[in-house]
Protein backbone atom coordinates (compact mmCIF):
# COMPACT_ATOMS: atom_id res chain seq x y z
CA UNK A 1 0.00 0.00 0.00
CA UNK A 2 2.88 2.33 0.80
CA UNK A 3 4.53 1.59 -2.55
CA UNK A 4 1.24 2.32 -4.28
CA UNK A 5 0.99 5.72 -2.53
CA UNK A 6 4.53 6.66 -3.47
CA UNK A 7 3.94 5.56 -7.06
CA UNK A 8 0.69 7.55 -7.22
CA UNK A 9 2.43 10.71 -6.01
CA UNK A 10 5.14 10.25 -8.63
CA UNK A 11 2.50 9.96 -11.39
CA UNK A 12 0.63 12.94 -9.98
CA UNK A 13 3.80 15.05 -10.04
CA UNK A 14 4.52 13.99 -13.61
CA UNK A 15 1.00 14.94 -14.68
CA UNK A 16 1.37 18.35 -13.05
CA UNK A 17 4.68 18.92 -14.84
CA UNK A 18 3.13 17.80 -18.14
CA UNK A 19 0.16 20.15 -17.73
CA UNK A 20 2.48 23.04 -16.84
CA UNK A 21 4.64 22.25 -19.88
CA UNK A 22 1.61 22.20 -22.18
CA UNK A 23 0.36 25.52 -20.73
CA UNK A 24 3.75 27.20 -21.11
CA UNK A 25 4.08 25.86 -24.65
CA UNK A 26 0.61 27.20 -25.52
CA UNK A 27 1.44 30.62 -24.06
CA UNK A 28 4.79 30.63 -25.87
CA UNK A 29 3.17 29.76 -29.19
CA UNK A 30 0.44 32.30 -28.61
CA UNK A 31 2.96 35.03 -27.89
CA UNK A 32 5.08 34.01 -30.84
CA UNK A 33 2.19 33.85 -33.26
CA UNK A 34 0.74 37.13 -32.02
CA UNK A 35 -2.82 35.83 -32.42
CA UNK A 36 -4.29 37.56 -29.43
CA UNK A 37 -7.33 38.80 -31.37
CA UNK A 38 -9.73 36.23 -32.79
CA UNK A 39 -13.39 35.91 -33.85
CA UNK A 40 -14.70 32.47 -32.84
CA UNK A 41 -18.06 32.76 -34.61
CA UNK A 42 -16.68 34.22 -37.85
CA UNK A 43 -17.30 32.15 -40.95
CA UNK A 44 -13.79 32.61 -42.28
CA UNK A 45 -10.90 35.04 -42.33
CA UNK A 46 -8.51 36.37 -44.95
CA UNK A 47 -5.34 38.42 -44.51
CA UNK A 48 -5.08 42.05 -45.49
CA UNK A 49 -2.95 43.20 -48.39
CA UNK A 50 -1.99 46.71 -47.38
CA UNK A 51 -0.51 48.94 -50.04
CA UNK A 52 1.67 51.17 -47.83
CA UNK A 53 1.66 49.44 -44.47
CA UNK A 54 3.91 46.65 -43.18
CA UNK A 55 2.58 43.34 -41.97
CA UNK A 56 -0.83 41.74 -42.18
CA UNK A 57 -4.03 41.90 -40.17
CA UNK A 58 -6.99 39.55 -40.28
CA UNK A 59 -10.31 40.35 -41.95
CA UNK A 60 -12.95 38.29 -40.13
CA UNK A 61 -15.94 37.59 -42.34
CA UNK A 62 -19.33 36.84 -40.84
CA UNK A 63 -22.15 35.38 -42.93
CA UNK A 64 -25.72 36.57 -42.50
CA UNK A 65 -28.00 33.69 -41.43
CA UNK A 66 -30.35 32.27 -44.02
CA UNK A 67 -33.45 33.75 -42.43
CA UNK A 68 -33.49 37.54 -42.67
CA UNK A 69 -35.21 37.77 -39.28
CA UNK A 70 -32.17 36.22 -37.61
CA UNK A 71 -29.23 38.25 -36.45
CA UNK A 72 -25.61 37.45 -35.84
CA UNK A 73 -23.22 38.93 -33.32
CA UNK A 74 -20.10 40.38 -34.86
CA UNK A 75 -17.86 39.60 -31.92
CA UNK A 76 -14.12 39.69 -31.35
CA UNK A 77 -12.25 37.85 -28.60
CA UNK A 78 -8.94 38.84 -27.05
CA UNK A 79 -6.65 36.33 -25.35
CA UNK A 80 -3.90 37.62 -23.07
CA UNK A 81 -0.46 36.54 -24.28
CA UNK A 82 1.16 36.96 -20.86
CA UNK A 83 1.19 34.73 -17.80
CA UNK A 84 -0.18 35.74 -14.43
CA UNK A 85 -3.19 38.10 -14.48
CA UNK A 86 -4.64 40.65 -13.85
CA UNK A 87 -4.82 42.34 -17.23
CA UNK A 88 -6.35 45.49 -18.63
CA UNK A 89 -8.12 45.09 -21.98
CA UNK A 90 -8.90 48.28 -23.90
CA UNK A 91 -10.92 47.97 -27.11
CA UNK A 92 -10.63 50.58 -29.89
CA UNK A 93 -12.50 51.44 -33.06
CA UNK A 94 -10.67 53.07 -35.92
CA UNK A 95 -12.20 56.22 -37.41
CA UNK A 96 -11.16 56.52 -41.08
CA UNK A 97 -12.20 60.18 -41.18
CA UNK A 98 -9.95 61.32 -38.36
CA UNK A 99 -7.33 58.59 -38.88
CA UNK A 100 -7.52 57.87 -35.13
CA UNK A 101 -8.35 55.01 -32.79
CA UNK A 102 -11.06 55.76 -30.22
CA UNK A 103 -11.41 53.70 -27.04
CA UNK A 104 -14.87 52.10 -26.84
CA UNK A 105 -14.57 49.57 -23.98
CA UNK A 106 -12.25 48.78 -21.08
CA UNK A 107 -12.08 45.60 -18.99
CA UNK A 108 -9.90 44.80 -15.99
CA UNK A 109 -10.07 41.07 -15.51
CA UNK A 110 -8.40 38.20 -13.77
CA UNK A 111 -9.37 35.97 -16.68
CA UNK A 112 -7.22 35.14 -19.67
CA UNK A 113 -9.60 36.56 -22.25
CA UNK A 114 -12.47 38.94 -22.93
CA UNK A 115 -14.83 39.55 -25.82
CA UNK A 116 -16.35 42.59 -27.49
CA UNK A 117 -19.43 42.88 -29.70
CA UNK A 118 -18.50 45.44 -32.31
CA UNK A 119 -20.38 48.71 -32.67
CA UNK A 120 -20.64 48.48 -36.43
CA UNK A 121 -20.91 45.45 -38.65
CA UNK A 122 -17.80 46.36 -40.59
CA UNK A 123 -14.66 48.32 -39.91
CA UNK A 124 -11.31 48.18 -38.13
CA UNK A 125 -11.05 47.36 -34.43
CA UNK A 126 -8.11 46.89 -32.10
CA UNK A 127 -7.39 45.66 -28.59
CA UNK A 128 -4.60 46.65 -26.24
CA UNK A 129 -3.75 44.23 -23.45
CA UNK A 130 -1.65 45.48 -20.56
CA UNK A 131 -0.19 43.63 -17.59
CA UNK A 132 1.79 45.46 -14.94
CA UNK A 133 4.18 43.42 -12.82
CA UNK A 134 6.31 44.71 -9.98
CA UNK A 135 8.92 46.19 -12.24
CA UNK A 136 7.76 45.79 -15.85
CA UNK A 137 4.83 46.81 -18.03
CA UNK A 138 3.86 44.29 -20.72
CA UNK A 139 1.71 45.53 -23.61
CA UNK A 140 0.34 44.00 -26.75
CA UNK A 141 -1.70 45.80 -29.42
CA UNK A 142 -3.40 44.04 -32.31
CA UNK A 143 -5.83 45.07 -35.05
CA UNK A 144 -8.49 43.18 -36.99
CA UNK A 145 -11.14 44.05 -39.56
CA UNK A 146 -14.71 42.75 -39.32
CA UNK A 147 -17.12 42.38 -42.22
CA UNK A 148 -20.72 41.16 -41.91
CA UNK A 149 -21.54 39.85 -45.35
CA UNK A 150 -25.25 40.64 -45.69
CA UNK A 151 -26.29 41.35 -49.28
CA UNK A 152 -29.94 41.40 -50.33
CA UNK A 153 -31.32 38.25 -51.91
CA UNK A 154 -34.93 37.71 -52.90
CA UNK A 155 -37.32 36.25 -55.48
CA UNK A 156 -40.20 38.19 -56.98
CA UNK A 157 -43.68 36.84 -56.33
CA UNK A 158 -45.55 35.12 -59.18
CA UNK A 159 -49.17 35.59 -60.15
CA UNK A 160 -50.61 32.04 -60.27
CA UNK A 161 -53.81 33.16 -62.00
CA UNK A 162 -52.03 33.55 -65.33
CA UNK A 163 -52.05 29.97 -66.55
CA UNK A 164 -49.04 30.32 -68.79
CA UNK A 165 -45.25 29.91 -68.66
CA UNK A 166 -43.46 32.52 -66.54
CA UNK A 167 -40.00 33.81 -65.65
CA UNK A 168 -38.57 33.47 -62.18
CA UNK A 169 -36.93 36.73 -61.11
CA UNK A 170 -34.07 36.61 -58.64
CA UNK A 171 -32.26 39.57 -57.10
CA UNK A 172 -28.84 39.59 -55.45
CA UNK A 173 -27.65 42.89 -54.04
CA UNK A 174 -29.35 44.82 -56.83
CA UNK A 175 -32.59 46.65 -57.54
CA UNK A 176 -33.14 44.98 -60.88
CA UNK A 177 -32.69 41.44 -62.10
CA UNK A 178 -28.97 41.83 -62.52
CA UNK A 179 -26.28 41.26 -59.96
CA UNK A 180 -23.29 42.95 -58.45
CA UNK A 181 -20.76 41.57 -55.96
CA UNK A 182 -20.89 42.61 -52.33
CA UNK A 183 -17.22 43.58 -52.03
CA UNK A 184 -15.45 44.79 -48.90
CA UNK A 185 -13.21 47.85 -48.92
CA UNK A 186 -10.46 48.51 -46.43
CA UNK A 187 -7.36 50.71 -46.33
CA UNK A 188 -3.97 51.25 -44.77
CA UNK A 189 -4.82 52.19 -41.18
CA UNK A 190 -1.57 53.87 -40.15
CA UNK A 191 -1.78 57.45 -38.90
CA UNK A 192 1.92 58.24 -38.66
CA UNK A 193 3.91 56.87 -41.54
CA UNK A 194 5.84 60.11 -41.35
CA UNK A 195 5.63 63.62 -39.94
CA UNK A 196 6.26 66.59 -42.18
CA UNK A 197 9.95 67.49 -42.36
CA UNK A 198 12.40 69.14 -44.70
CA UNK A 199 12.41 65.95 -46.80
CA UNK A 200 8.64 66.08 -47.38
CA UNK A 201 7.43 67.19 -50.79
CA UNK A 202 4.39 69.46 -50.47
CA UNK A 203 2.11 70.82 -53.16
CA UNK A 204 -1.14 72.73 -52.87
CA UNK A 205 -3.05 73.84 -55.96
CA UNK A 206 -6.11 76.09 -56.43
CA UNK A 207 -8.66 76.53 -59.19
CA UNK A 208 -11.00 79.47 -58.58
CA UNK A 209 -12.74 82.49 -60.04
CA UNK A 210 -12.27 85.93 -58.48
CA UNK A 211 -12.78 89.55 -59.52
CA UNK A 212 -9.34 90.79 -58.47
CA UNK A 213 -6.81 88.19 -57.45
CA UNK A 214 -4.36 90.78 -56.14
CA UNK A 215 -6.81 91.45 -53.31
CA UNK A 216 -7.00 87.77 -52.35
CA UNK A 217 -4.69 86.16 -49.77
CA UNK A 218 -3.95 82.41 -49.63
CA UNK A 219 -3.17 80.56 -46.37
CA UNK A 220 -2.77 76.97 -45.12
CA UNK A 221 -3.40 75.81 -41.53
CA UNK A 222 -2.62 72.35 -40.03
CA UNK A 223 -5.31 70.46 -38.07
CA UNK A 224 -5.76 71.62 -34.47
CA UNK A 225 -3.05 74.22 -34.75
CA UNK A 226 -2.76 78.00 -34.65
CA UNK A 227 0.11 77.86 -37.11
CA UNK A 228 -0.65 79.71 -40.34
CA UNK A 229 1.46 79.26 -43.43
CA UNK A 230 1.24 82.40 -45.54
CA UNK A 231 1.22 81.00 -49.05
CA UNK A 232 0.60 84.43 -50.57
CA UNK A 233 -0.83 87.36 -48.60
CA UNK A 234 -3.00 89.77 -50.59
CA UNK A 235 -0.74 91.97 -52.72
CA UNK A 236 -3.08 94.95 -52.37
CA UNK A 237 -2.91 94.89 -48.54
CA UNK A 238 0.60 93.60 -48.08
CA UNK A 239 1.81 96.00 -45.38
CA UNK A 240 -1.48 95.85 -43.44
CA UNK A 241 -1.82 92.08 -43.10
CA UNK A 242 1.68 90.52 -43.02
CA UNK A 243 5.04 91.02 -41.34
CA UNK A 244 6.81 89.35 -44.25
CA UNK A 245 9.28 91.57 -46.03
CA UNK A 246 8.07 92.63 -49.45
CA UNK A 247 11.46 91.78 -50.91
CA UNK A 248 10.46 88.12 -50.61
CA UNK A 249 8.29 88.65 -53.62
CA UNK A 250 11.04 89.94 -55.86
CA UNK A 251 8.30 91.74 -57.74
CA UNK A 252 8.29 95.12 -59.42
CA UNK A 253 4.68 95.86 -58.44
CA UNK A 254 3.12 95.09 -55.07
CA UNK A 255 0.85 96.66 -52.46
CA UNK A 256 -1.58 97.69 -55.14
CA UNK A 257 -4.68 96.47 -56.95
CA UNK A 258 -4.13 94.87 -60.29
CA UNK A 259 -6.65 92.87 -62.22
CA UNK A 260 -4.88 89.92 -63.82
CA UNK A 261 -8.11 88.29 -64.90
CA UNK A 262 -10.91 86.53 -63.14
CA UNK A 263 -9.59 83.04 -62.49
CA UNK A 264 -6.73 80.78 -61.49
CA UNK A 265 -6.33 77.27 -62.86
CA UNK A 266 -3.96 74.88 -61.08
CA UNK A 267 -2.30 77.81 -59.34
CA UNK A 268 0.16 75.85 -57.16
CA UNK A 269 2.55 76.39 -54.26
CA UNK A 270 5.21 73.70 -54.05
CA UNK A 271 8.39 72.79 -52.16
CA UNK A 272 10.03 72.17 -55.54
CA UNK A 273 9.49 75.79 -56.71
CA UNK A 274 11.75 78.77 -55.95
CA UNK A 275 10.01 81.89 -57.29
CA UNK A 276 7.19 83.53 -55.31
CA UNK A 277 4.40 84.57 -57.74
CA UNK A 278 4.26 88.20 -58.83
CA UNK A 279 0.52 88.41 -59.33
CA UNK A 280 0.50 91.85 -60.91
CA UNK A 281 3.09 90.81 -63.48
CA UNK A 282 1.41 87.56 -64.52
CA UNK A 283 -0.98 86.84 -67.36
CA UNK A 284 -4.48 85.48 -67.08
CA UNK A 285 -5.18 82.85 -65.87
CA UNK A 286 -2.84 82.37 -62.91
CA UNK A 287 -1.23 78.96 -63.29
CA UNK A 288 1.98 77.06 -62.60
CA UNK A 289 4.26 76.11 -59.70
CA UNK A 290 5.47 78.74 -57.21
CA UNK A 291 7.12 79.00 -53.82
CA UNK A 292 5.10 80.34 -50.87
CA UNK A 293 5.81 83.72 -49.34
CA UNK A 294 6.06 82.05 -45.93
CA UNK A 295 8.36 79.20 -44.97
CA UNK A 296 7.35 75.54 -45.21
CA UNK A 297 9.19 74.90 -41.93
CA UNK A 298 6.17 76.13 -39.94
CA UNK A 299 4.54 72.79 -40.90
CA UNK A 300 7.40 70.58 -39.70
CA UNK A 301 6.28 68.00 -37.16
CA UNK A 302 2.64 68.06 -38.32
CA UNK A 303 0.79 64.87 -39.26
CA UNK A 304 -0.06 64.91 -42.99
CA UNK A 305 -2.58 62.08 -42.60
CA UNK A 306 -5.09 64.03 -40.53
CA UNK A 307 -8.13 65.19 -42.41
CA UNK A 308 -8.72 68.66 -40.97
CA UNK A 309 -6.25 70.65 -43.02
CA UNK A 310 -7.74 74.06 -43.80
CA UNK A 311 -7.21 76.61 -46.51
CA UNK A 312 -8.00 80.22 -45.64
CA UNK A 313 -8.59 83.29 -47.78
CA UNK A 314 -8.38 87.02 -47.11
CA UNK A 315 -10.42 89.49 -49.14
CA UNK A 316 -11.30 92.89 -47.67
CA UNK A 317 -13.15 94.27 -50.68
CA UNK A 318 -16.85 93.80 -50.09
CA UNK A 319 -17.57 94.29 -53.78
CA UNK A 320 -15.45 91.33 -54.84
CA UNK A 321 -16.87 87.94 -55.66
CA UNK A 322 -15.04 84.64 -55.69
CA UNK A 323 -15.87 80.99 -56.28
CA UNK A 324 -13.56 78.20 -55.08
CA UNK A 325 -13.70 75.23 -57.45
CA UNK A 326 -10.84 72.81 -56.76
CA UNK A 327 -8.11 72.30 -54.18
CA UNK A 328 -5.45 69.61 -54.16
CA UNK A 329 -3.09 69.25 -51.18
CA UNK A 330 -0.42 66.53 -51.37
CA UNK A 331 2.29 65.37 -48.96
CA UNK A 332 4.88 62.86 -50.15
CA UNK A 333 7.88 61.37 -48.37
CA UNK A 334 10.06 58.30 -48.75
CA UNK A 335 10.17 55.78 -45.91
CA UNK A 336 12.41 52.72 -46.26
CA UNK A 337 12.78 53.34 -49.99
CA UNK A 338 9.00 53.51 -50.40
CA UNK A 339 7.20 56.66 -51.55
CA UNK A 340 4.18 57.36 -49.33
CA UNK A 341 1.61 59.99 -50.26
CA UNK A 342 -1.34 61.62 -48.51
CA UNK A 343 -3.97 63.46 -50.56
CA UNK A 344 -6.57 66.02 -49.52
CA UNK A 345 -8.89 67.21 -52.28
CA UNK A 346 -11.85 69.38 -53.07
CA UNK A 347 -13.20 68.47 -56.49
CA UNK A 348 -15.93 70.19 -58.50
CA UNK A 349 -16.80 72.61 -55.73
CA UNK A 350 -18.71 75.88 -56.02
CA UNK A 351 -17.87 77.61 -52.72
CA UNK A 352 -18.29 81.36 -52.45
CA UNK A 353 -15.24 83.07 -51.01
CA UNK A 354 -16.67 85.37 -48.38
CA UNK A 355 -15.33 88.88 -47.76
CA UNK A 356 -13.45 89.91 -44.62
CA UNK A 357 -14.74 93.19 -43.17
CA UNK A 358 -11.76 94.18 -41.01
CA UNK A 359 -9.40 94.64 -43.96
CA UNK A 360 -6.37 95.16 -41.71
CA UNK A 361 -6.13 91.83 -39.89
CA UNK A 362 -6.50 88.12 -40.42
CA UNK A 363 -9.27 87.65 -37.86
CA UNK A 364 -12.11 87.10 -40.29
CA UNK A 365 -10.43 84.82 -42.78
CA UNK A 366 -12.75 82.69 -44.88
CA UNK A 367 -11.78 79.06 -44.23
CA UNK A 368 -12.54 75.71 -45.77
CA UNK A 369 -11.60 72.23 -44.52
CA UNK A 370 -10.23 70.08 -47.34
CA UNK A 371 -11.66 66.53 -47.44
CA UNK A 372 -9.12 63.78 -46.91
CA UNK A 373 -8.82 61.62 -49.98
CA UNK A 374 -7.84 58.00 -49.38
CA UNK A 375 -5.44 56.81 -52.00
CA UNK A 376 -4.90 53.52 -50.22
CA UNK A 377 -8.38 52.00 -50.49
CA UNK A 378 -8.17 48.28 -51.22
CA UNK A 379 -11.08 46.22 -52.55
CA UNK A 380 -11.52 42.68 -51.35
CA UNK A 381 -13.25 41.15 -54.37
CA UNK A 382 -16.14 38.80 -53.70
CA UNK A 383 -17.31 36.95 -56.84
CA UNK A 384 -20.17 34.49 -56.47
CA UNK A 385 -22.07 31.70 -58.15
CA UNK A 386 -25.79 30.92 -58.03
CA UNK A 387 -28.23 28.16 -58.88
CA UNK A 388 -32.01 27.71 -59.15
CA UNK A 389 -33.70 24.55 -57.92
CA UNK A 390 -37.26 23.27 -57.86
CA UNK A 391 -38.93 20.77 -55.52
CA UNK A 392 -40.55 18.60 -56.83
CA UNK A 393 -37.93 18.59 -59.54
CA UNK A 394 -38.66 20.33 -62.81
CA UNK A 395 -36.15 21.31 -65.43
CA UNK A 396 -35.04 24.95 -65.13
CA UNK A 397 -33.11 26.06 -68.22
CA UNK A 398 -30.12 28.35 -67.56
CA UNK A 399 -30.41 27.66 -63.84
CA UNK A 400 -26.80 28.69 -63.19
CA UNK A 401 -26.44 31.56 -65.66
CA UNK A 402 -29.74 33.45 -65.65
CA UNK A 403 -31.39 35.49 -62.92
CA UNK A 404 -34.65 35.20 -64.93
CA UNK A 405 -35.00 31.57 -66.06
CA UNK A 406 -38.14 30.61 -67.95
CA UNK A 407 -40.44 28.04 -66.35
CA UNK A 408 -42.33 26.22 -69.09
CA UNK A 409 -44.76 24.56 -69.07
CA UNK A 410 -46.83 26.04 -66.27
CA UNK A 411 -46.32 23.85 -63.16
CA UNK A 412 -49.48 21.97 -62.21
CA UNK A 413 -48.43 21.18 -58.63
CA UNK A 414 -47.18 23.11 -55.63
CA UNK A 415 -43.52 23.88 -56.30
CA UNK A 416 -40.84 25.29 -54.01
CA UNK A 417 -38.34 27.34 -56.01
CA UNK A 418 -34.99 27.96 -54.30
CA UNK A 419 -32.47 30.60 -55.29
CA UNK A 420 -29.04 29.94 -53.74
CA UNK A 421 -26.02 32.24 -53.98
CA UNK A 422 -22.58 31.19 -52.76
CA UNK A 423 -19.80 33.77 -52.60
CA UNK A 424 -16.06 33.38 -52.61
CA UNK A 425 -15.92 33.39 -48.79
CA UNK A 426 -18.20 30.36 -48.63
CA UNK A 427 -21.18 32.36 -47.39
CA UNK A 428 -24.44 30.86 -48.65
CA UNK A 429 -27.53 33.01 -49.12
CA UNK A 430 -30.90 31.41 -49.86
CA UNK A 431 -34.35 32.65 -50.70
CA UNK A 432 -37.32 30.43 -51.44
CA UNK A 433 -40.67 30.93 -53.11
CA UNK A 434 -43.54 28.49 -52.77
CA UNK A 435 -45.53 28.60 -55.98
CA UNK A 436 -49.09 27.29 -55.74
CA UNK A 437 -50.88 27.09 -59.09
CA UNK A 438 -54.36 28.44 -59.46
CA UNK A 439 -57.04 26.23 -57.98
CA UNK A 440 -57.94 23.57 -60.49
CA UNK A 441 -61.25 24.04 -62.27
CA UNK A 442 -63.09 22.61 -65.22
CA UNK A 443 -64.90 24.81 -67.71
CA UNK A 444 -66.28 23.32 -70.94
CA UNK A 445 -67.71 25.44 -73.79
CA UNK A 446 -71.45 25.13 -74.42
CA UNK A 447 -70.98 25.51 -78.18
CA UNK A 448 -68.27 25.91 -80.78
CA UNK A 449 -67.95 26.72 -84.47
CA UNK A 450 -66.35 24.09 -86.68
CA UNK A 451 -63.90 23.99 -88.32
CA UNK A 452 -62.57 27.28 -86.89
CA UNK A 453 -62.79 26.17 -83.26
CA UNK A 454 -62.37 23.02 -81.17
CA UNK A 455 -64.27 21.70 -78.19
CA UNK A 456 -61.89 21.24 -75.23
CA UNK A 457 -61.43 22.40 -71.62
CA UNK A 458 -60.27 25.90 -70.86
CA UNK A 459 -56.97 26.10 -68.87
CA UNK A 460 -56.31 22.43 -69.46
CA UNK A 461 -52.88 22.70 -67.85
CA UNK A 462 -54.47 22.41 -64.41
CA UNK A 463 -55.80 18.89 -65.12
CA UNK A 464 -53.59 15.94 -64.31
CA UNK A 465 -56.12 13.22 -65.34
CA UNK A 466 -58.60 13.54 -68.17
CA UNK A 467 -60.87 11.50 -70.41
CA UNK A 468 -63.76 12.63 -72.56
CA UNK A 469 -66.13 10.64 -74.79
CA UNK A 470 -68.52 12.43 -77.16
CA UNK A 471 -71.68 10.80 -78.59
CA UNK A 472 -74.19 11.76 -81.23
CA UNK A 473 -77.95 11.69 -80.64
CA UNK A 474 -77.99 8.00 -81.45
CA UNK A 475 -75.48 7.16 -78.72
CA UNK A 476 -72.71 6.46 -81.19
CA UNK A 477 -69.17 7.39 -80.02
CA UNK A 478 -67.71 10.02 -82.35
CA UNK A 479 -64.66 11.18 -80.38
CA UNK A 480 -62.53 10.16 -77.39
CA UNK A 481 -59.24 11.42 -75.94
CA UNK A 482 -57.18 11.36 -72.73
CA UNK A 483 -55.36 14.58 -73.62
CA UNK A 484 -57.11 17.79 -72.45
CA UNK A 485 -55.23 19.78 -75.09
CA UNK A 486 -56.57 17.53 -77.86
CA UNK A 487 -59.85 19.20 -78.86
CA UNK A 488 -62.77 17.80 -80.88
CA UNK A 489 -62.99 19.48 -84.29
CA UNK A 490 -66.56 18.31 -85.09
CA UNK A 491 -65.57 15.25 -87.15
CA UNK A 492 -65.94 11.51 -86.69
CA UNK A 493 -62.41 10.18 -86.73
CA UNK A 494 -63.48 6.55 -86.82
CA UNK A 495 -65.22 7.17 -90.13
CA UNK A 496 -62.56 8.93 -92.04
CA UNK A 497 -62.84 12.31 -90.30
CA UNK A 498 -66.16 13.07 -91.93
CA UNK A 499 -67.74 16.34 -90.93
CA UNK A 500 -70.66 15.91 -88.56
CA UNK A 501 -73.74 18.09 -88.90
CA UNK A 502 -74.73 20.93 -86.61
CA UNK A 503 -76.65 19.96 -83.49
CA UNK A 504 -76.36 18.86 -79.89
CA UNK A 505 -73.81 16.23 -78.89
CA UNK A 506 -73.49 14.52 -75.53
CA UNK A 507 -70.28 13.93 -73.61
CA UNK A 508 -69.09 12.11 -70.52
CA UNK A 509 -65.98 13.59 -68.94
CA UNK A 510 -63.81 12.15 -66.20
CA UNK A 511 -61.14 14.49 -64.79
CA UNK A 512 -58.95 15.18 -61.77
CA UNK A 513 -57.32 18.55 -61.17
CA UNK A 514 -53.72 19.07 -59.97
CA UNK A 515 -55.06 19.54 -56.41
CA UNK A 516 -57.35 16.48 -56.75
CA UNK A 517 -60.56 18.45 -57.21
CA UNK A 518 -62.09 21.22 -59.25
CA UNK A 519 -64.92 23.68 -58.87
CA UNK A 520 -67.76 24.09 -61.36
CA UNK A 521 -68.07 27.58 -62.72
CA UNK A 522 -71.83 27.31 -63.02
CA UNK A 523 -74.56 25.00 -61.79
CA UNK A 524 -75.59 23.56 -65.14
CA UNK A 525 -73.26 20.51 -65.32
CA UNK A 526 -74.12 17.54 -63.16
CA UNK A 527 -71.44 15.68 -61.33
CA UNK A 528 -71.18 12.28 -59.73
CA UNK A 529 -68.26 12.23 -57.35
CA UNK A 530 -66.99 10.13 -54.49
CA UNK A 531 -68.09 10.88 -50.96
CA UNK A 532 -65.94 13.34 -49.05
CA UNK A 533 -66.45 14.78 -45.58
CA UNK A 534 -64.70 17.94 -46.72
CA UNK A 535 -67.17 18.58 -49.52
CA UNK A 536 -64.45 18.11 -52.11
CA UNK A 537 -64.22 15.19 -54.52
CA UNK A 538 -62.53 12.07 -53.26
CA UNK A 539 -58.91 12.22 -54.43
CA UNK A 540 -59.00 8.53 -55.31
CA UNK A 541 -61.83 8.85 -57.78
CA UNK A 542 -62.09 11.10 -60.84
CA UNK A 543 -64.92 13.56 -61.15
CA UNK A 544 -67.54 12.43 -63.69
CA UNK A 545 -69.26 15.23 -65.58
CA UNK A 546 -72.07 14.78 -68.12
CA UNK A 547 -73.17 17.51 -70.45
CA UNK A 548 -74.06 18.65 -73.95
CA UNK A 549 -72.37 20.84 -76.48
CA UNK A 550 -73.86 22.42 -79.60
CA UNK A 551 -71.85 22.10 -82.78
CA UNK A 552 -72.27 24.91 -85.31
CA UNK A 553 -71.13 23.80 -88.71
CA UNK A 554 -69.78 26.69 -90.72
CA UNK A 555 -71.45 26.76 -94.15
Amino acid sequence: MQNFTIQYKVYQKRIQILVLFILLTWLSNLKTSGQILTAPNAHTSVPTNYSNYPGEDSIYIFCLPQQSIDEIDVELKAIAPFANPPYTFIWYKYDPDSYKYTAVKSDSLTLMDTSFKTIDKKGLYAVEITRVSTDTIFKNFQKAWVFLNEPEIRIDTIDPSKIEPFNLKGYFNADDTTSRPFNFEYFDPDTSKFLISESTEIEICFTLDHDTLSQLGFYLEPPGSDTLLELLPAISNWHEITDLDSTILGCIDFNQDCDTGINAVDFCFSTSAIQVPCVCEMNFPLSGQYAPAGDWSVLYGENPALNEWEVKFFDCNQNNEGILKNISLTFTDTINDEAITYHHKLENGALEIETSYTCNSLIDLFEYTIPAYRNDTITLENPFTFVWWADPFINIPDSIISFKPLISPYPVFITRFTFTVTDTFGCVFIDTLVFEPAESKLEMPKYFLAPDEEFKPKEAALLRQYNIRIYNRYGQLVFETDDPTDGWDGTNKDKGNINLPSGYYFYILQAVGWDNFYKYLDSSPKANQGESTSGKPDAKKPVIQKGTVYLYRKQ
